[in-house]
């Protein structure tokens, strides 16, 4: 619920600050590859998710051996 509440208003796609003189623009990089650890695969696979959805990019998820159990 945290992390969700930290980013709920940030920007991270389109323009995310101007300051006049410099405009600095955002743009979703593609497909993103995240390892997810076997000490904490839940919570890990879940920040990775937020942050891909917020940011709109593609995610691949790969758990390591013994975080599929």
């Amino acid at each position: 619920v945290d992390i969700h509440n930290y980013f709920r208003n940030l920007k991270t796609v389109g323009v995310i600050n101007d300051t006049g003189s410099v405009v600095e623009i955002a743009a979703p990089r593609g497909v993103v590859c995240a390892i997810i650890p076997s000490t904490n695969p839940t919570s890990t696979a879940i920040f990775k998710i937020l942050i891909s959805i917020k940011s709109r990019n593609a995610l691949v998820l790969s758990p390591h051996p013994h975080a599929r159990r």
